[in-house]
């Protein structure tokens, strides 16, 4: 049951990749960064699913938490810029700057208005 499950998100994973790709995002992000951007759009899909399924009576709470985070994913996606000398996934950067615009911010009206903020942030990950 495990491997049918897993199986299923991992061909979920490569058609979200695709379909990402193919609405035009192949010409700002990597082949790599797209894909890693479908694992985290369906794992969080699959974590909302799993809270909803262990707590029925925290939906309100639960959907409010994925229209608040979901957005926050998406403001990050929106301003990543993938290098060309970008490595293969899992493999580690060192010495690397991302520096990301924060564009949104969420009003008392729960709402997304523009600010602009930008944050550089050295990335140093362990090789070993």
């Amino acid at each position: 049951m495990r491997d049918a499950i897993r199986q299923e998100i991992e061909l979920i994973t490569r058609e979200l990749s695709t379909d990402i790709a193919r609405a035009g995002a192949a010409e700002s992000y990597s082949a790599a960064d797209i894909a890693l951007l479908s694992d985290l759009i369906v794992s969080f899909v699959v974590t909302m699913a799993e809270r909803l399924v262990d707590d029925p009576a925290g939906e309100a709470r639960t959907l409010d938490q994925a229209c608040t985070q979901l957005p926050m994913v998406m403001v990050g996606v929106l301003n990543w810029r993938s290098r060309d000398d970008a490595q293969e996934p899992g493999r580690g950067t060192t010495g690397r700057t991302v520096t990301s615009g924060i564009v949104a911010s969420r009003g008392r009206s729960s709402t997304w208005r523009m600010v602009s903020t930008t944050v550089s942030t050295p990335i140093h990950r362990d090789e070993s």
